[in-house]
């Protein structure tokens, strides 16, 4: 009776640490899927905002005072950039004339001013921009991420 009350308890106890390390196996793969899935998602909006898709330039492209009739498109603006103000956390570039008298702006915020090297180099010059027009205060504006976005022409 002793035996088999051994025998049981150890086919108990085996069964248990099996089931624990099959729960444990299960719980890693489930980790790694989720991780995968998370880092999919992830390459999935880095390739969204490529310069090969949504910021590519257009081979037609609107003046600034025509940004206001195409709010949430993505298009190519040439237009002149009349001023460029820096703060601490954003950089304005205003088309047309200085602000509050601009007619577009392009929005550069902080994390991003490195990748454009000096800003002030866009003021008085004719350039190209791409991405996606937005509202601002009644104003259209462009947010750009990255350099590839805007192009001085003549250079």
């Amino acid at each position: 009776m002793k035996n088999i009350f051994y025998k049981l308890n150890f086919v108990i106890v085996f069964s248990v640490c099996c089931l624990n390390c099959g729960n444990d196996n299960l719980n890693e793969e489930i980790k790694i899927k989720k991780n995968k899935d998370k880092l999919k998602s992830e390459t999935h909006k880095i390739d969204d905002s490529s310069p090969k898709s949504e910021f590519a330039f257009s081979s037609e492209s609107i003046s600034p005072a025509e940004a206001k009739n195409h709010i949430g498109d993505s298009i190519t603006v040439h237009g002149y950039v009349a001023d460029v103000y820096v703060s601490e956390k954003v950089a304005y570039l205003n088309f047309d004339n200085k602000f509050p008298k601009n007619t577009f702006t392009c929005t550069i915020f902080k994390k991003y001013f490195t990748s454009f090297g000096d800003l002030t180099g866009f003021k008085n010059k004719n350039v190209l921009v791409t991405g996606k027009i937005s509202i601002y205060k009644n104003k259209p504006q462009m947010i750009l991420y990255f350099k590839h976005q805007i192009k001085i022409l003549g250079e």
